[in-house]
């Protein structure tokens, strides 16, 4: 009997077991089934331009889009913080009107929302649809009446807050992607799975990795607010979505509250939704889109900017004497390797350039240009690093009427002073009068000297929260720009301008940027680098030349491996690019034989020049559980495939990398050169990078 008793029980166990797996599968199944748009063809309330369709329920003030039919989202509204949040249901009467659209990003359809009612401002949205592209931007808008003003630090035309509403198309996105505002603290891109919630800045994705589609949300215009993207996920879910103007989080480094900003009208920032078949291709498009609105910033230059950095090995030592060293020595061995095609090598001081005398600065581009090289220089605009208690004695440079620096901290919005806790500086307030005529006293003795690159540091000070001296700048990002703006007038357009830590957005103010923090010779270092380009490779769309930091290939100790500096030099010449070296040339650590060796090998390598000076970044190639950093990055150039291989280990590693047919492959480092089919076997030492051309004899198609 006890074993006939158990013996039922286990029957009975395995069929629910089996009854339990049957209904997840199924619960599964159902997340997964891309959801029709539900059939209003007829519907004043539905619009489709392309690929894009918006439908406007009038009854609730909500709206749903689909992309080729298949619904992305539904039940979204737009949302506002007055004395509590207020959303577009909230309101009695629902209108809508359209007009054609003619804009800088293309030809199309505007539809205009208006929610009105009683004893509520109006809450306007429109959408903004393209023919021919595979998204559209849309933006809400707090309204007073006649003669009034509204006001509010939050609002969102993107809301939704029921789990379901999101629904992710064929392929199922399984990853999102969060975006740092900046660089700074050694952040770094991440992704969460769908079974967390994350919280991204200026841009996100909803992805699926290698090349799989791609939700692509993210503002483009940058003039005012901060801009956040959040999510909230439940068993592989969207439980809540909301894109914001008014992001205020850690990494944001405020202190303070996202200003409120006041007006007639009070419009959030321009939010791009776009669905794609290959998330990467949406990530270019959304930064494609952003430009499209305000350009990047133009430059002059040939090619990459090639050259050095002293802030690599030299550091504090930096002199006169070593700086002038250094560019005879670049000019005698690496200058004929690197200007092979006219271009422009620079030479630049970085922090701790003060330790010349303007005189001193003069002779250093005088002799560089003897050289034929251009001479760079480094400054912090936004920051004090004085001493706390020097800030009550010691004047503002610049100023006729002589103003302490105590009275241009910025302050918080309760009326306190920003401390030195972001990074060991005091932030200043950019618009205060004296903080710009600091400005112009410096700018001016760059140029006085002859500098034409310099290289801005801590620049996301300038975009903190807080109490500015000019009332028209109600929030960090209005004083950022108001500060950016400022700089470019000085400059006039006569230096190469390079952005250091720094936020990614707003870009036209700069020429470059770094793309991570600060980074040197060992393997982490450059791992830790190429995760801004794993997932920050569409910036190369902002900027013209992204930075991978100094290129240190022996260090300030002479510790690095020659794998280590093989890698080093691998990002430098992939990431889009800057390509500025970072050891002292002349007085190396160490064995100096080897060093010089190592300098006259690695940095005067033609074919790892010639990609470099490509100057475009690689995309990577994205496994299935979303690396830190991918191993491996890939560019299509001149009808040839480029492929970087990096690995991380410090033990020997073996990959396989899909080339579709017959082809012949060298490897750029060594010159080795081999034939193959189908797949590039890559051993690679640890620690070690290899990068290879590939030319296709014939694909597999054709085969």
């Amino acid at each position: 009997m006890f074993f006939q008793f158990c013996g039922t029980m286990v029957q009975k166990c395995i069929a629910l077991l089996m009854t339990l797996l049957m209904n997840l599968g199924a619960a599964v199944s159902a997340v997964i089934q891309p959801i029709s748009l539900p059939t209003l063809a007829q519907s004043a309330s539905t619009y489709t331009v392309g690929n894009l369709t918006v439908q406007l329920d009038l009854g609730d003030g909500s709206y749903t889009v689909a992309h080729k039919g298949i619904t992305i989202f539904r039940k979204a509204y737009a949302a506002v913080m007055l004395d509590s949040l207020l959303s577009s249901s909230d309101y009695e009467a629902h209108s809508v009107n359209t007009a054609p659209l003619h804009d800088a990003a293309g030809n199309g359809l505007k539809i205009t929302v208006l929610h009105t009612g009683p004893a509520l401002p109006n809450l306007r949205q429109d959408f903004l649809l393209y023919e021919g592209r595979d998204y559209l931007l849309t933006q809400a808008t707090l309204c007073a009446e006649e003669g009034g003003t509204v006001k509010t630090n939050y609002i969102s035309p993107l809301s939704i807050s029921q789990k379901g509403n999101v629904q992710a198309a064929a392929p199922r996105w399984s990853r999102f992607l969060e975006v740092p505002f900046d660089n700074d603290a050694w952040v770094t891109f991440e992704t969460k799975s769908l079974f967390q919630k994350g919280q991204s800045h200026e841009a996100a994705a909803f992805f699926e990795p290698d090349d799989g589609a791609g939700l692509i949300l993210g503002s483009v215009t940058h003039d005012t607010w901060k801009t956040g993207i959040s999510f909230e996920g439940s068993w592989g879910n969207i439980r809540s979505l909301t894109a914001y103007s008014g992001a205020n989080t850690a990494l944001t480094r405020d202190q303070s509250p996202h200003g409120a900003v006041s007006g007639r009208e009070v419009p959030s920032a321009l939010l791009f939704i776009g669905i794609f078949d290959h998330w990467k291709t949406g990530m270019n498009t959304f930064a494609q889109a952003n430009t499209a609105i305000t350009p990047k910033k133009e430059t002059s230059l040939k090619s990459i900017p090639i050259g050095w950095n002293s802030w690599g090995s030299v550091q504090t030592d930096l002199t006169l004497q070593t700086a002038i060293g250094i560019s005879d020595y670049i000019s005698d061995y690496l200058q004929p390797a690197w200007q092979t095609e006219g271009e422009t090598v620079f030479v630049n001081l970085d922090s701790y350039w003060d330790n010349l005398t303007d005189d001193e600065l003069k002779t250093f581009v005088t002799h560089c240009r003897k050289n034929g090289q251009e001479a760079g220089i480094y400054w912090a605009p936004f920051v004090s690093w004085l001493g706390a208690n020097a800030l009550g004695s010691t004047y503002v440079e610049g100023t006729h009427a002589p103003v302490l620096y105590k009275d241009v901290i910025l302050k918080k919005a309760d009326g306190t002073p920003y401390g030195n806790d972001i990074d060991g500086c005091f932030p200043l307030d950019v618009t205060h009068p004296a903080v710009r005529a600091r400005m112009r006293w410096m700018i001016g003795r760059f140029l006085e000297a002859g500098f034409t690159y310099i290289k801005f540091d801590f620049m996301g000070h300038g975009a903190l929260e807080g109490q500015h001296f000019d009332p028209a700048v109600q929030t960090g990002m209005q004083a950022y720009n108001h500060g950016m703006a400022y700089l470019n007038e000085l400059i006039g357009g006569r230096m190469f301008i390079n952005l250091s830590i720094a936020p990614i957005f707003p870009y036209q103010y700069a020429h470059g940027r770094r793309i991570a923090c600060d980074a040197f010779y060992a393997m982490k270092d450059t791992k830790y680098t190429l995760n801004a380009l794993t997932y920050g490779f569409w910036e190369q769309e902002l900027y013209a030349y992204p930075d991978p930091d100094h290129l240190v290939i022996w260090g300030k100790d002479g510790k690095a491996s020659e794998n280590e500096a093989r890698s080093r030099l691998t990002l430098g010449a992939i990431a889009g690019t800057s390509f500025l070296t970072g050891d002292n040339f002349i007085a190396p650590a160490g064995n100096a034989g080897q060093a010089n060796e190592r300098f006259l090998t690695l940095l005067t390598n033609a074919d790892i020049l010639r990609v470099a000076k490509f100057g475009r970044a690689f995309t990577p190639v994205i496994e299935k559980h979303c690396p830190q950093s991918a191993s491996i990055y890939r560019l299509e150039q001149d009808g040839r495939l480029y492929f970087a291989v990096f690995n991380f280990s410090v033990l020997p590693q073996y990959q396989e990398i899909p080339v579709n047919g017959v082809f012949h492959s060298k490897e750029l480092w060594s010159g080795k050169q081999a034939s193959g089919k189908e797949t590039l076997g890559v051993w690679l030492a640890g620690r070690n990078a290899a990068l290879y051309e590939v030319c296709l004899l014939y694909t597999s198609d054709a085969a």
